[in-house]
């Protein structure tokens, strides 16, 4: 029996003609909900699959090289194509922070990937697989955990506003922006994007700052 949230995602591909990402919070069981996205996305062309889901009081990740019904026969979904590398569980999304308790999923093309790996790396990281979304996952986790950045400040870095938004804020927010963008200046994402980031009670959504890879949200 999952619990209470999931995320699920398949990724872009240049190869791929479309995309999209599909998460679920609430009282329900995820599974059922998950699975049903995953199958209405099939057509999409997937190559491998995983699923992020709150279990016993922690994330729970799943992935399995091939087609939904693959991991369909495992339990649980969340579902993502490689977006970097060949077809491989090791690839298949959701990746999760170092300590596990947030999950990430995103839909789009990290332009800045090999420059945010090789900093990544510098401090300490070793990665697992070949895909972008992994460097995200990294990120966030270095931000909040290792740096004590709220999730909201940690956003600001991320997909940081561009200057000339900055500009238009209250003074006190333009400084703490403008502060938080000097300082981690290294590991703004750059490229069109969607991420999706699961934890324990809930999940959050980034846009690139041009709003190319849109989502939407709805509440039954």
């Amino acid at each position: 029996q999952m619990s209470k949230g999931g995320l699920v995602s398949p990724a872009f591909d240049k190869g791929a003609s479309m995309c999209g990402i599909v998460g679920y919070t609430g009282e329900a069981s995820a599974t059922p909900i998950l699975v049903e996205g995953l199958t209405r996305m099939e057509y999409r062309g997937y190559d491998s699959a995983g699923v992020a889901v709150e279990q016993d009081g922690g994330i729970q990740v799943i992935t399995r090289k091939g087609k939904v019904a693959e991991l369909a026969h495992t339990l649980g979904h969340f579902e993502m194509r490689a977006t970097h590398g060949k077809p491989s569980e090791a690839n298949a999304h959701p990746h999760t922070s170092c300590s596990g308790d947030i999950a990430v999923v995103h839909n789009g093309i990290i332009e800045n990937f090999a420059e945010l790996r090789e900093e990544l790396e510098g401090r300490g990281h070793t990665f697992t697989s070949q895909t972008d979304t992994e460097v995200i996952a990294y990120i966030i986790d270095y931000l909040v955990r290792k740096r004590g950045l709220t999730l909201q400040e940690m956003s600001a870095v991320v997909a940081a506003p561009f200057w000339s938004t900055i500009e238009t804020k209250q003074k006190a927010e333009t400084k703490r922006l403008t502060y938080l963008r000097n300082l981690y200046s290294s590991l703004l994402i750059t490229g069109p994007f969607s991420i999706l980031l699961g934890f324990e009670g809930g999940m959050m959504a980034l846009n690139d700052r041009l709003k190319l890879r849109s989502m939407v949200c709805a509440e039954k």
